[in-house]
C-alpha cells in the first residue's frame, strides 16, 4: 500500500488519520484557505478546510477538496494513479497551489 508520502510533497498539517476497509483517508488541514488546483486547467477554490487524500491497496488514490471538515462538502474529487502522478502542496499565508504532476 502507497504512503501519504509517496503521493503528495511539500508542507502540509496532518490532522488526522482514518482507516478503512482497505483504505486510509489522510486529512490534510487547509485552515479554509483558497486554493488552485494546478493540472491541465487550473480550478480556483474560494475556501478549502480540508484535503482529503484517500490510498486503497493498489496505485490508484483519490483526492476530495473539501470547504468544510466532512466527505458531505466535497467540491472536487479527483482520482489519479501513482504511477503516472504525483502531486506537490504549495503554501502561503494567503493561498495554495496543489499541483498535479506527471512522473518522469
Amino acid at each position: 500500500m502507497l504512503k501519504l508520502q509517496d503521493v503528495i510533497k511539500g508542507k502540509y498539517t496532518l490532522r488526522a488519520m482514518k482507516n478503512r476497509d482497505n483504505d486510509v483517508d489522510y486529512f490534510i488541514d487547509h485552515e479554509g484557505k483558497p486554493l488552485v488546483l494546478e493540472g491541465d486547467i487550473d480550478l480556483h477554490f474560494i475556501k478549502v478546510s480540508t484535503i482529503l487524500i484517500r490510498i486503497g491497496e493498489g496505485d490508484i488514490f483519490t483526492i476530495h477538496l473539501l470547504r468544510d471538515r466532512d466527505l458531505l462538502s466535497s467540491m472536487a474529487f479527483v482520482e489519479l494513479d501513482a504511477k503516472i502522478h504525483n502531486l506537490t502542496l504549495h503554501q502561503t499565508e494567503d493561498e495554495s497551489r496543489l499541483s498535479l504532476m506527471k512522473n518522469d
